[in-house]
């Protein structure tokens, strides 16, 4: 389960995920926060062992680059996009970011770097995408100010300097005259 948000579900057992006869579920770059659990396993129960690496787990769980923080949405019912200053901004695992995944759940780019946040995910070209379902926008920037943003979904820049743009670069690398 890639760049998921799991949250506000209650159940007897495990509030974000109940792994059957011995699966072993991988979540990455996701958010499983706010669930609750009547017996036991807030978050997972079952006889499964779940794998997770970049993501926000609350109450914590081992895992490469997991985390135990409040994740601090729009509105925690409601509206599971990141505010500024989230701990989530930056922090995901951009190497295994799937191809589909450029873009998240709004169909904005992934990678887009917040200047205002440090980067503490794993970054691809310098890159590094955000936990959850929803990649932060950079701002204060028009497509005509940022100098490295030569396309967007439509052929045109889009005020995102992003994975599209170093493509597009990669793919003109080399000689450019015509002998």
């Amino acid at each position: 389960l890639d760049n998921c948000v799991i949250t506000n579900n209650s159940a007897t057992e495990g509030g974000a995920a109940y792994n059957f006869n011995g699966s072993q579920p991988l979540f990455l770059n996701s958010i499983l926060w706010g669930n609750t659990a009547t017996s036991f396993g807030v978050v997972f129960a079952g006889p499964g062992v779940p794998i997770a690496r970049y993501s926000n787990i609350e109450d914590g769980f081992l895992g490469e680059g997991n985390v135990d923080v409040n994740p601090v949405f729009v509105n925690d019912l409601a509206d599971f996009r990141l505010q500024a200053g989230s701990p989530c901004i930056d922090a995901g695992d951009s190497v295994s970011v799937a191809e589909s995944l450029f873009v998240d759940l709004d169909g904005n780019p992934r990678g887009v770097d917040d200047p205002d946040t440090v980067d503490t995910g794993k970054a691809v070209f310098a890159l590094v995408v955000d936990m959850g379902a929803y990649e932060v926008q950079a701002a204060g920037c028009t497509p005509s100010e940022c100098a490295g943003d030569v396309t967007g979904p439509k052929g045109t820049p889009d005020g995102v300097v992003d994975a599209l743009d170093l493509l597009a670069l990669i793919g003109t690398w080399g000689n450019c005259s015509p002998d």
